[in-house]
């Protein structure tokens, strides 16, 4: 089923001519991060049952439009699309947009879509029996927990994999950053009550504080724990000078919440 909706959106995004093509700079771009990034989760690197990523049909496409949004499909298919490869601007945002989303495949999170909507479906049809009308609460209901613990949890799993196939994990709570901007200044913000993602400053928020987890002495005191120090290992030194990639400090908020959009 995700092969096949990936592909109705891909032969749509091509036949108005807004699929970029394999030799596109952005495709390649996207191909090349994201296929290490599948390497090193099929390597074990995002912990959890594996069984699912084996042998799986990695494809990553580029839809060119505005709208900074990205999704993966079940089997492993990502689309992201111009608009949020744009927002970010570096190799690592890309990688950390690219990670969140290979982090849901890891925890099969599509697949608890599918049954989520399963379930949606039919308790909308037994209140409609009933003449109830309350499809969208019934929704909100099964959904939105879910939903929001799934973004959280992908985005863990995601900063994990970028530092174990180095790329700079701070790069992640700068994305969040990125687009709590984007939202603050946009004219459709995202409700807080009935988005299906936590609001950005709660996820910059959240990955700051993963990664600082483990900073002690040992990591001078700078708050920089263990997801950081994987990074900076001597393989991804080299690794990142081999392609000319320079290894900048995010900055990061430093106070325990992030400034919120204003309402």
């Amino acid at each position: 089923m995700g092969e096949a909706m990936v592909r109705q959106q891909v032969e749509a995004a091509a036949e108005a001519g807004r699929l970029y093509p394999a030799a596109h700079p952005y495709t390649r771009l996207v191909r090349r991060i994201g296929e290490r990034l599948a390497r090193v989760t099929a390597a074990g690197a995002g912990g959890g049952s594996q069984g699912h990523l084996q042998g799986m049909a990695w494809e990553f496409h580029v839809i060119d439009s505005d709208e900074a949004n990205a999704f993966v499909m079940p089997g492993g298919k990502v689309v992201v699309y111009r608009g949020l490869i744009e927002l970010v601007r570096d190799v690592d945002g890309l990688a950390g947009v690219l990670a969140h989303e290979v982090g849901h495949a890891v925890a099969r999170h599509v697949a608890e879509r599918v049954t989520e909507s399963a379930w949606v479906l039919a308790a909308t049809a037994l209140a409609m029996a009933l003449g109830v009308d309350v499809s969208r609460v019934v929704a909100l209901a099964l959904t939105l927990p879910n939903s929001r613990r799934a973004e959280r949890e992908a985005d863990r799993i995601g900063t994990e994999l970028m530092a174990r196939a180095c790329f700079n994990p701070e790069a992640m709570a700068a994305v969040f950053d990125a687009l709590g901007r984007l939202e603050a200044r946009g004219p459709g913000r995202p409700d807080p009550l009935t988005s299906t993602h936590p609001p950005s400053w709660e996820r910059v928020r959240d990955c700051v504080a993963h990664l600082g987890e483990g900073a002690g002495a040992g990591a001078g005191g700078d708050g920089r724990g263990e997801v950081v120090r994987r990074f900076e290992r001597a393989e991804c030194r080299e690794f990142r000078r081999g392609l000319g990639l320079a290894t900048k400090r995010y900055r990061l908020p430093a106070g325990p919440e992030p400034a919120r959009p204003s309402r």
